[in-house]
């Protein structure tokens, strides 16, 4: 293990931790609020045809931009009304792992690689659930919940990829074909030296491909 980066997670687990966290509550109130939430929307979801699968598939195109760009710029570069996130990517999650350690060694560091539950219940709640009633107010309910279905598994796919980059290499999900090259293609983006241009998408990294900037 990389001796700087066993120091930053010492200091971390003693100065940021909360002494109560725990990952199996972290992981379990995620996966069941996302896979929860998208369950709520298949059941309300009426018919898939092509143009609901086309509609899918273009949300789920936005949803990866709106990531891109969100982990590109405020996540990578300090801006003044969004320091928190600088704060929680850049000077912790890859003070943590970097290109010579990404591989989580004390199950506690999942904090710094999953979204907080406050997070994901805001998001699942109150933001999405707006964000579709908005839709819907002004088309229909297949459309609000299809827009929402996209969110949430994107949202999901996400957290399990992130999860799976930092796990240990020699696990069996790095050998399926397509899968891995996620994974590594995240942990790239943990190099100090390109983090701040290079390899911004996890689930797909089709943006980096169109802005030029996969490695």
């Amino acid at each position: 293990m990389n001796p700087n980066i066993a120091i930053n997670r010492e200091k971390f687990r003693k100065e940021i931790l909360p002494r109560r966290y725990s990952p199996f509550f972290h992981i379990g109130f995620n996966f069941l609020v996302l896979t929860g939430s998208i369950i709520f929307c298949l059941l309300n979801i009426k018919n898939w045809d092509g143009k609901e699968i086309s509609l899918f598939a273009g949300f789920v195109t936005f949803n990866s931009l709106v990531v891109y760009l969100n982990h590109r710029y405020p996540m990578h570069h300090r801006y003044k009304f969004l320091k928190a996130y600088y704060w929680f990517h850049t000077q912790q999650h890859h003070n943590l792992f970097n290109e010579d350690d990404s591989t989580v060694r004390d199950f506690r560091d999942i904090y710094m690689i999953l979204f907080p539950p406050s997070l994901v219940g805001f998001f699942a709640f109150v933001y999405v659930p707006a964000l579709s009633y908005g839709l819907y107010y002004f088309t229909d309910s297949q459309l609000a919940f299809l827009f929402a279905l996209s969110i949430y598994s994107y949202f999901l796919l996400y957290e399990v990829i992130h999860l799976a980059s930092h796990s240990n290499e020699t696990n069996w999900w790095y050998k399926i074909p397509g899968i891995s090259k996620m994974f590594w293609h995240h942990r790239k983006h943990h190099d100090p030296k390109i983090m701040n241009e290079n390899n911004f998408n996890i689930v797909l990294p089709i943006w980096d491909y169109i802005f030029r900037s996969k490695l």
